[in-house]
């Protein structure tokens, strides 16, 4: 039984008290509650907070599926009324009590008894409200009335107000107090450090109820977390005291301060007490804050950290909590996150259009975890034919709302006075893919500079949406966050989506053109977006408010097409996929001299916008089992070895030229360093080995430490390679696959087999006489244009682009032997892929799989392949629907796999049992 919330319950902590329990409610979807005066009479439900109004089951059902998203249970987009009774001691009579709600969505109004109190509509921010006027010693009714309607046009893409990641809630999470501090205390205090002058300095505000205050006395004394040194310690003494003016002094710190990186995030804290001497007598009060020493800054296209160059090695999170669809207000949660960062060698997190609660900041302080925050704002379109999903995303330009704009200046005002103090603190955007009144933009910039110098700024990430900015840094910023640069009027990326189906590989690409003209640090936006199959495995986690409806559809999808066995396989191979092609993506920016950083998109899933399930992680940051941290953090850490080499397949007439670098943004410069190498087979059997001259790689800088040139004439076989180098004095290493075929090879076609661009007389009766037929079609009816990578971030949101996702064969299988492969697509199959068709294989047998498979999107799952056997009548045909005799001439991959097709043709084991409905050859007729 539910103890009523009339009796009171109070849980006192030193001068705070959790409101935290069972709370009186009603919802109000008519907006009635206020005209009524519902603050003058006890609600009728009941209600449990910290938490939201769906957790607690109250909203409308939901029964729509949505296959854009995970699916809400129930939604409730309204007026919600939360109330409780609380008791006011009379000890406090001359206290200042505040109540706080760290965090809410959207706008809060508050009621003491029947006096309306104010209202606050923050979404970055706690809700802070002074009660002193309002309540009297005695029991005392607290009535919130929480509106999650839209109160400024931002539309739903942004990550603080969007059912794509963080739905649009309502209710009060995280801390729920009220506050009882004396009657002159201590408001605010920032520490701004200034470690090459070993000094700190700082402003404390002084609250004061009582109006004038004849002296007022202030003690500091600052200690390292964890350290043994003595702390430090400051005294201050005001004779009058102007209480609208924050009182600064400075705090010398020891001449080895401990200072914050990622690498050794020391952490130091300040305790400030007050004295002060008023007509009502003496009050006393302290506070203790944390924060860092620690200077960042900007030099041509470095960041500095400390004097030292740094490199963002970044992800998004765009807030990403399916359980209980809001974010984490506890410190361990966002200390498990960023560990497994880490872990994967990140050191940066972008907050993509929302600003995570103060318990994030605790974290990455604590981890060396740097961290952009971005004003709630991210306008998909302001022209209503742009508008992708809903019309409601239509939101006016920059500029054309002045109640829009003053709320954005207040909320970067109430960001930066509520997590300042925080070393991991360090990038501060406008926005995301802003249009509009850049110079307003420009005012925001320019007065977060003078009002907070901790921090760097930039107008907005990836402007280049904005033709009138011309793809490049607005005035004032001081870094710039893009994907695209413009070069002699044509745009460039500083991706890959563009590049990888047209550009033959290799690891030679960097961004330094892109570079060009910008002499500001650049972080290359929103990297990666390499979709991996859905893991319907993962369905069972979601136990909370958030359903994955839209993975049930595609995973039923898939079995209506007979292919439910395959999604681990489908999982893994695209995922494989999706790894090399992140892999790249990072290597690119880690090749580029003097770069900024890459903020990747994303590691792991986004599960809005289309579901974008783009991530190594899903998006309970688990792993999906594709690539380990170990591995990739060899390629994504703070030191890494990096290849350059002009393609990734040989023959063996080529000798292997490789020129190696370490990017090394570690912790100290390597000195006296030995790169090994060897070359492995596929089974890593050594084949060759050797070492490289010692070097020394100074600390934030790309060193070139030689090169490798090996003769390829030994391999006289299609062979996969590995190229192993390794950092003895780091324990790390770096695999780089490379192929290698043989020249001459010579591909003979026994008279017993045909090779042919159709069904035609001939071929069938060739087939008539239980002859053998290659096919290679030559026709596109029931063809589908497939392409080397795999989805860009999805087919929902982008649906213009191909729809494969990779291939999937059995390596084993003998129409291979003599074609090394993996499982799944890699680089070698590129010549063979990017603009290539798949056969539609729809009413082919339940059973019947091709040798290689193409993986189609899941919103459609078609049965598809590039490589088939089957039986037809008298005869047997292997269908590739590659070109292999029009490239084989000029290309020696495609005159492998042609060589091993008909190697495994003219075999006994030749011999397709299954046969295909008359359909599908009619395709090829």
């Amino acid at each position: 039984m539910i103890q009523s919330l009339k009796e009171v319950k109070m849980v006192d902590s030193g001068f705070t008290i959790s409101l935290a329990g069972k709370w009186h409610f009603a919802l109000d979807p008519q907006n009635i509650g206020e005209k009524n005066q519902w603050f003058h009479r006890a609600l009728d439900g009941e209600i449990v907070l910290p938490g939201s109004v769906e957790e607690n089951g109250y909203g409308d059902k939901v029964n729509i599926p949505d296959m854009l998203r995970l699916n809400r249970q129930y939604r409730y987009i309204g007026l919600a009324w939360y109330q409780r009774d609380v008791e006011i001691s009379k000890d406090w009579n001359a206290k200042y009590i505040t109540l706080f709600l760290e965090r809410c969505l959207w706008e809060t109004r508050v009621w003491i008894n029947d006096q309306f109190v104010g209202r606050r509509d923050s979404l970055s921010t706690p809700h802070e409200y002074d009660l002193n006027r309002f309540v009297t010693p005695g029991r005392c009714r607290i009535t919130i009335c929480v509106d999650n309607t839209e109160k400024y046009r931002i539309g739903t893409w942004g990550h603080s107000y969007s059912d794509d990641m963080q739905t649009i809630w309502n209710g009060i999470i995280g801390r729920i107090e009220l506050r009882v501090q004396e009657e002159v205390f201590l408001q605010d205090i920032q520490v701004y450090p200034f470690p090459t002058a070993k000094k700190a300095r700082v402003a404390v505000k002084i609250g004061n109820t009582l109006g004038s205050i004849e002296e007022i006395c202030l003690s500091a004394r600052v200690w390292a977390v964890g350290k043994e040194a003595p702390a430090l310690t400051q005294s201050i003494h005001y004779k009058l005291f102007n209480e609208m003016e924050p009182i600064e002094f400075e705090i010398p710190m020891e001449d080895e301060s401990w200072l914050w990186d990622e690498f050794n995030p020391n952490m130091y804290q300040i305790q400030v007490k007050l004295h002060a001497n008023s007509e009502q007598g003496c009050h006393e009060d302290e506070k203790t804050v944390a924060f860092g020493m620690r200077n960042f800054d900007i030099e041509g296209s470095r960041f500095l950290l400390n004097g030292l160059p740094v490199f963002f090695r970044g992800t998004l999170d765009c807030g990403s909590f399916p359980i209980t669809g809001y974010p984490a207000m506890d410190i361990e949660s966002w200390r498990r996150i960023y560990r497994i960062g880490k872990d994967y060698g990140l050191n940066h997190f972008r907050y993509h259009s929302w600003c995570p609660p103060e318990a994030a900041f605790i974290a990455a302080d604590e981890l060396g975890i740097f961290l952009q925050v971005e004003l709630p704002f991210f306008p998909l379109t302001n022209n209503p034919s742009e508008v992708i999903f809903s019309p409601h995303d239509c939101v006016p330009p920059l500029g054309s709302d002045p109640e829009r704009e003053q709320f954005f200046q207040e909320e970067l005002e109430r960001i930066l006075d509520e997590y300042g103090n925080h070393p991991s603190f360090v990038l501060m955007c406008m926005g995301n893919e802003l249009k509009g009144d850049y110079d307003f933009l420009a005012g925001m910039v320019e007065h977060g500079k003078q009002k907070d110098g901790r921090h760097l700024y930039t107008s907005c990430s990836n402007n280049s949406v904005d033709p009138s900015v011309e793809i490049r840094p607005y005035p004032g910023d001081q870094y710039y966050v893009a994907h695209a640069a413009l070069i002699d009027n044509v745009r460039s990326d500083r991706r890959c989506e563009n590049r990888f189906n047209v550009e033959r590989p290799e690891t030679m690409s960097d961004y330094r053109q892109q570079q060009e003209g910008i002499d500001m640090p650049i972080l290359s936006h929103e990297v990666g977006q390499w979709m991996v199959y859905p893991n319907f495995e993962e369905m069972k986690k979601y136990t909370g408010v958030l359903k994955p409806v839209n993975f049930q559809f595609f995973k039923e999808s898939l079995e209506s097409k007979d292919m439910g066995e395959q999604a681990k396989d489908f999982v893994n191979a695209s995922g494989k996929l999706a790894a090399l092609l992140y892999r790249e993506e990072i290597e690119r920016s880690l090749r580029t001299p003097n770069y900024g950083g890459f903020q990747l998109l994303d590691i792991h899933d986004y599960h809005g916008q289309g579901s974008s399930t783009i991530g190594m992680l899903d998006a309970f940051w688990d792993s999906k089992g594709l690539i380990g941290a170990e591995e990739f953090r060899n390629f994504c850490g703070p030191v890494v070895i990096l290849v350059r080499m002009q393609q990734r397949v040989w023959s063996n007439r080529e000798t292997l030229l490789a020129e190696i670098s370490i990017a090394n943004y570690g912790n100290r410069t390597l000195t006296d360093e030995t790169i090994v190498w060897r070359i492995l087979d596929s089974n890593r059997h050594p084949l060759n080995h050797g070492k490289l001259p010692k070097i020394v790689a100074p600390r934030g800088q790309l060193t070139i430490a030689g090169n490798i040139s090996v003769a390829l004439s030994p391999i006289l076989k299609a062979e996969k390679l590995i190229l192993e180098l390794g950092l003895e004095s780091l324990k790390i290493s770096n695999c780089n696959e490379f192929w290698v075929y043989p020249d001459n090879l010579q591909v003979d076609i026994p008279p017993e087999i045909k090779i042919s661009g159709r069904l035609d007389q001939e071929a069938e009766a060739h087939l008539a006489k239980g002859g053998k037929i290659l096919l290679l079609p030559e026709t596109d009816q029931e063809m589908e244009a497939i392409g080397f990578t795999t989805v860009f971030w999805n087919t929902q949101l982008f649906k213009n682009q191909k729809k494969s996702m990779g291939i999937f064969c059995d390596p084993h299988h003998p129409a291979l032997a003599d074609f090394p492969t993996d499982y799944h697509t890699n680089w070698q199959w590129w010549d063979l892929l990017h603009d290539a068709k798949a056969a539609v294989l729809n009413d082919t047998p339940i059973d019947f799989r091709p040798i290689v498979q193409v993986i189609d999107h899941p919103l459609r799952n078609n049965k598809e392949g590039i490589l088939f056997e089957a039986k037809k009548g008298q005869g047997t045909l292997l269908v590739c629907t590659v070109p292999l005799t029009k490239k084989a001439d000029k290309n020696f991959v495609a005159r492998q796999l042609l060589y091993s097709l008909i190697t495994y043709m003219n075999n006994s084991g030749f011999a397709p049992e299954k046969e295909l409905p008359a359909n599908i050859w009619a395709n090829f007729q």
